[in-house]
């Protein structure tokens, strides 16, 4: 039951966007976190899945096939040159990959840098210590092996995250 109501609670927060995702969780805002990216405007998408503006960092949890589950996770950070990111094909076809062979995926809408380099690390060593269990939020996903990849900016954050971060994958 209370696997449940978490889950009844993250989607009833979630975001409206739907990538076929088990779980949608608000990491922070720029109200929130620690720092802000300044950005104030709304997010757009000019392009289908090529979302700009990001002031809010949100995981998007593809769980495990539970025939092959592993007990490991994943933070994948998409792309886009920190000025959007290409959330479909860098981001949740990566994660529905990942989940179908057995690891937990979180998908990781981080906010874009706008001149303060800090804050999509900030977001991914949040969503590190989501998915590791320990700061609340993602109840049923969490693991106790938490990898991290992405492609072009987001492989560049993961690498940072890797090296730079206090919470490291692990």
């Amino acid at each position: 039951l209370p696997l449940i109501a978490t889950l009844l609670l993250m989607t009833a927060t979630a975001s409206a966007q739907d990538y076929g995702q088990t779980a949608t969780l608000k990491i922070w805002d720029n109200t929130t976190a620690p720092h802000s990216n300044g950005i104030t405007t709304p997010e757009t998408e000019k392009e289908p899945n090529r979302v700009r503006n990001t002031s809010e960092a949100t995981l998007y949890i593809f769980p495990a096939d539970p025939a092959k589950a592993t007990g490991q996770a994943v933070v994948i950070c998409p792309g886009g040159g920190y000025v959007k990111l290409c959330i479909d094909y860098e981001g949740y076809d990566m994660a529905k990959w990942f989940a179908a062979n057995g690891i937990t995926a979180a998908v990781l809408k981080y906010r874009m840098p706008n001149g303060h380099p800090e804050v999509p690390l900030e977001d991914v060593e949040q969503a590190l210590r989501i998915m590791m269990g320990l700061e609340a939020g993602a109840t049923g996903f969490t693991a106790g092996k938490v990898g991290i990849v992405g492609s072009s900016a987001g492989g560049h954050l993961a690498a940072s995250a890797s090296t730079l971060a206090r919470t490291k994958p692990a």
